[in-house]
């Protein structure tokens, strides 16, 4: 009867422990902005500095001996991952985080013997979430990385995340996820690295994630292929952005086949796996084509083309948005135009391969504005219903159409780059989106076009808006 007292306490005091922290860290999402329609608070410091206070308060109220050592540490490090998904870093890494890795093993059990690999648990979750807490205090202080002592602390963040994964590794298969949460944490440190020119640094950690996960046999499973091909192309990314094209093409064709492994084994199983699974299969096995596409130069567009339409199977705007995957460059600006180079000819093939592909579609949308003319001896045709403009109006989005228009003119493919002019233009009059972002953006590419090559596109003429203040005339 006592002990079943002494439960009902205990476990009334948790639920109250709980319920304090989790109404704390709601008040934290709302200040932080974290709620959809609601922005940051303007009180959000002074809030911050009280809210802080108070948690800290609750913590030192049900720090033992108002609950067993064991509950209330393994209660520490999950208010400190809260903390961290709610974006109050400074909480999380002091008085969560530090506290519990500051406290000895002893007194975080209360002398129990708990199983060894739940306090190893419990560490392995602390240094991954002190890791991420002081990345995100540095990009914090200096978002774009501008400063060496910021790329110092996230590079030192990624060694320690590396080796508590190593750590980890040598306890056996069970520890899997931990593996898994290590990797996600190497992906969010190393995105600013490429982001902001120090991808060089970013790849030895990205590969040491992606080789992680091949190495764990739970994580071999079809459920984990999407970040694992996640963290491959975030390997090619950084190989690309340091200038080392054979290696990216390498690791790109090493994750290719590694999805083409796992399709081959999920081929095996007597029971077909489900529409949802062949679809992220589908998906992965996409994603790592257009990665070794975007390093192949021997590849013929019209091959690659083919490639991409029988991997691409969510139909032709997943094979549009892969074709404009294949021809990103971070090297390149849109509006500093040139000729491809001996590396870029297949991604120039590729996109004059996917315009004539699209462009009955293109045509079809520029009749249904202004219908051709009959030539001489033929009969009128019929006119394009307005079912017809917007079946291919869906066929071929307008932001992947304009996408494509500026790798045209970035690349010097002056007939693809008219055709998708003509087309966007007439799109942008019958869905009223010259006003749009999309229309400025086509509105500049054709100005400047019609100014580098007037005796072809002459430039449209002036608004009357902008020859006239309102209330004038010619006369005055």
């Amino acid at each position: 009867m006592v002990e079943n007292q002494m439960s009902l306490t205990l476990l009334k005091a948790c639920d109250e422990f709980d319920s304090k922290i989790n109404e704390c860290a709601e008040v934290i999402r709302r200040q932080n902005g974290m709620i959809p329609g609601l922005g940051p608070s303007k009180s959000r410091d002074h809030s911050q500095s009280v809210l802080y206070l108070k948690v800290v308060s609750i913590l030192d109220t049900f720090q033992p001996p108002r609950l067993p050592a064991d509950i209330y540490y393994a209660r520490l490090v999950q208010f400190g991952d809260q903390f961290l998904r709610s974006k109050e870093y400074r909480l999380a890494l002091a008085e969560c985080y530090q506290r519990f890795l500051s406290t000895p093993v002893e007194k975080r059990t209360g002398g129990k013997l708990q199983a060894q690999d739940d306090q190893m648990a419990l560490e392995t979750r602390t240094q991954l979430g002190m890791a991420t807490c002081q990345f995100f205090l540095a990009m914090e202080r200096d978002p774009e990385v501008r400063q060496a002592a910021t790329v110092d602390v996230v590079v030192q963040q990624l060694c320690q995340v590396r080796k508590t994964c190593v750590e980890v590794s040598g306890q056996g298969q069970e520890n899997y996820w931990l593996i898994y949460n290590g990797s996600i944490s190497i992906f969010t440190l190393c995105s600013p690295l490429i982001a902001f020119g120090y991808a060089q640094l970013a790849v030895e950690f990205l590969l040491f994630a992606a080789l992680s996960m091949e190495a764990q046999v739970p994580l071999n499973q079809a459920k984990y292929v999407l970040w694992r091909v996640r963290l491959y192309a975030a390997v090619c990314l950084a190989y690309e952005e340091s200038k080392m094209r054979p290696e990216a093409l390498a690791f790109a064709e090493r994750g290719l086949k590694e999805v083409q492994r796992l399709q081959a084994a999920e081929a095996l199983d007597p029971v077909p796996p489900p529409a949802d699974m062949k679809r992220k299969m589908a998906a992965a096995e996409l994603e790592m084509l257009v990665n070794v596409l975007r390093c192949k130069t021997t590849t013929g567009g019209a091959d690659a083309l083919k490639q991409i339409t029988e991997a691409a199977r969510d139909g032709f705007v997943a094979t549009l948005r892969s074709v404009i995957h294949v021809c990103e460059d971070s090297q390149r600006r849109t509006l500093r135009h040139l000729k491809p180079t001996e590396n870029e000819k297949c991604k120039a093939e590729l996109l004059v391969a996917m315009v004539a592909t699209m462009q009955p579609k293109l045509e079809l949308m520029c009749n249904f504005v202004e219908p051709p003319a009959p030539r001489e001896g033929e009969a009128e045709k019929e006119p394009v219903t307005e079912d017809q403009y917007r079946a291919a109006a869906e066929e071929v989005p307008l932001a992947e159409t304009t996408e494509l228009l500026k790798y045209a003119y970035n690349l010097e493919l002056w007939p693809q780059f008219t055709l998708l002019l003509d087309a966007v233009r007439a799109r942008l009059l019958v869905e009223d989106q010259e006003g749009s972002s999309f229309g400025a953006q086509v509105n500049l590419l054709g100005a400047l076009y019609s100014l580098e090559y007037p005796e072809d596109r002459p430039p449209p003429s002036a608004a009357p808006h902008l020859l006239a203040c309102d209330g004038e005339t010619d006369e005055q």
